[in-house]
Order: structure tokens, then sequence, then C-alpha cells
């Protein structure tokens, strides 16, 4: 059994033999409905998070991704924030405010359940019926969220971290998951560089002039805008080159039609890899609890394959068009300067971020002239 609270929800989950259902059952509502938050276990936990965010600068690649998305989104948004808060919050959480959290959200109109298995249908209705039974139904007060605000506004970022390579993340905000538009921009970015060493940014970065061991292009979708973000790993000598690279393919893309042999490996791709998304009872329920919470429809997975395939040439120059802004995309850069290939400031005037310890007083952004 675990629980788990992410960026935007939280699951719970049980995995029991048929044997042990009843007793599965019942221990899984009573943690659910009844948790004991004890004092210790609490402190240990506070323990773990303060050490872990005592120690994140110390990963360059964890430092690009958490202010990458500070560059992205506005502070007062949510999707600005590190998602395992910060000194000062964490030391101010009390027992009390965990309790209360629980008793403000976990309802049972406000869970998605799901369950797969070998199990008779009806009789596991009554059985849930039956542990669940004390579990009230609350009105419940969410808390206001902004809406992202669909803007792009080129930037150039640097960090110093004294490391032996660059760590670089370019983008803006890319697109929701129930964009009309995900398939193909899904297909797209396949080509573009979330097809591993097929795609043309890995393909030319990494492979063509070995420049880097990893890179890659994403989009992140959540329930409102998401991230489109390219990140690598290169020589603090190659930095300038990597960058500029990424920058080419990304004016590529929309300017000339990918071909038709690159669109046909994508779609193969996505449609193999769609078989192995359902290859236990535990990855099918719960890919069918995502459907219904990013309310997507229901017959998702019936049609995925259909909308993979109808993705078209056509289809794939619009959406890059639409979704890739290499003009106006937020470049961030975690390393030494002063070993960089070329200045930084040939792409703009560059913001320089300092990095703060965790027990320190949050730094502005200062200017380095162009």
């Amino acid at each position: 059994m675990e629980t788990a609270i992410d960026r935007e929800s939280g699951y719970a989950s049980l995995s029991t033999l048929k044997k042990d259902i009843d007793k599965g059952l019942k221990i899984f509502a009573d943690v659910l409905m009844h948790p004991a938050f004890p004092e210790d276990k609490i402190s240990q936990r506070r323990d773990e998070v303060v050490e872990s965010i005592r120690r994140e600068n110390d990963n360059p690649m964890h430092i690009s991704h958490r202010e990458f998305r500070k560059i992205l989104y506005d502070s007062a948004h949510p999707y600005s924030r590190k998602i395992d808060g910060t000194m000062e919050s964490i030391a101010a959480i009390t027992r009390d405010d965990i309790v209360a959290f629980h008793k403000k959200y976990f309802h049972p109109n406000n869970v998605i359940m799901g369950i797969a298995g070998d199990f008779n249908k009806a009789e596991i209705i009554k059985k849930l019926n039956v542990v669940f039974a004390g579990w009230k139904k609350e009105a419940i007060a969410f808390p206001e969220v902004p809406k992202v605000e669909r803007k792009y506004e080129k930037s150039v970022n640097y960090i110093y971290k004294d490391v032996n390579q660059s760590n670089v993340i370019m983008g803006h905000l890319g697109i929701t998951r129930k964009s009309p538009d995900y398939f193909p921009v899904m297909i797209m970015n396949f080509v573009l560089g979330g097809g591993a060493f097929t795609s043309r940014i890995p393909g030319r970065i990494r492979s063509d002039e070995g420049l880097a061991y990893s890179a890659n292009s994403a989009f992140q979708t959540s329930k409102d805008i998401g991230i489109f973000f390219i990140s690598c790993q290169t020589k603090l000598e190659s930095t300038n080159r990597a960058i500029s690279i990424a920058l080419e393919e990304l004016g590529k893309i929309r300017k000339a039609p990918i071909t038709m042999d690159e669109l046909m490996q994508a779609k193969e791709t996505f449609t193999n890899q769609f078989i192995f998304r359902f290859t236990t009872s535990a990855s099918i329920v719960g890919q069918m609890v995502d459907i219904e919470y990013e309310e997507l429809p229901f017959n998702y997975f019936e049609t995925y394959v259909e909308k993979v395939q109808a993705v078209t040439l056509e289809d794939i120059q619009r959406v890059a068009n639409q979704y890739l802004h290499p003009d106006k995309i937020k470049i961030l850069v975690v390393g030494n300067k002063e070993k960089f290939d070329k200045p930084l400031n040939s792409f703009g005037t560059v913001n320089v971020i300092e990095l703060k310890q965790a027990a320190d007083a949050p730094q502005e952004k200062t200017e380095m002239a162009k």
C-alpha cells in the first residue's frame, strides 16, 4: 500500500492477493479515513525533506529544472514553486496542519477509485460499500488558482556552478493535456527530440557532433498550460554550439515539412509502445483513473491508435509553427561561463541568477550587460 501527493493530485494504491482482499480493503479504508499521523513519523519525514532541500544545489540538473519553472511561470502560480517546499515552509508545518488538510480534502466526492484484478464486480462493490460506509461527502472549498497566461518572451539566464559540464534547458509554455492538438504535438516532438537517438536534436548534438551524452525535447502537460523544453548536458567548451544547434532544429522543423519516413517511424513507435502500457492490471487501472481525472473521453484508449495514425505531414507543419517559438525562447544555463566556447550574450542580454543556500534569504536577479 502506498500514498503520495504530487503537484496537482494525490493517490493511494493497494495491491493484495485475492485471498487477502477483505483484510487489505479494511486496512486501506482505515488509512484513507483515519490516518494516525504519529509525531515521530512526521518528524522523521520533515528531517528527510529538510536534508533534501539542503542538498538540492548539489545537483546541476535539479537546479536547472527548478529555476526554469520560476522563469516560465509567474511567482503567484503554484506551477512556479518547488514541490518539496522551502526550509521555512517545512519548519512551519505542524501535525494540526496535516490533520486539517486531510479533513478538508479527503472525502469520497473528491476521489476517483479504480479496481482491476480477479474479482466479481457485484461482490467487490459490496465489500467497498462496507469498508467505506463511514466516509461522508463534504463540500470542499478548493483554493483559487490563477490561470496561466499564455505569453512568450525571450530571455537568457545563467547560474554559476563550478562543474565540468553545462546543464542547458530552454523552452517556453506548451499545451494542456486536453489540447485538441495533443497527438500531432507529441508526434512532432518525437521527430524533433523525443524519440531518443533517431530524433533530430539528439541526432545532431549527440550522434553527429558528439557534444553531449544526453539531449532531448519534451512537452510536459498539466491541467493548465504545461512546458515545452529542450535539455542537454554538454562540455563547457561546447555550450554555445549545443544551444545554437537546438535553435537551428527548432527553426528547421517550422520552416520545412518533415519527411514521410520520419512521420511513419514516429507513428510506428507510438503504436508499438502503446501495447506495452497494458502489461499489468495495475497499469491498466491506473491509466483508466488518469483518464477520468484528466476529463478525457472514456473511449480514449480505444481511439488512441486511430488518432496517432490520423496525424498528417500538414498537421506536423501546423503545430510546429503554432507551438514552437524559437525567437521567443527562454534559455537557462548552469555552468562556468569562463570556459564557454562563446559568451551567452550572443543570444541576448543575460540575467544572472545567484544561487542561495537553503537557509538564506531569496536573492533578486541581476542583469549582465550585453
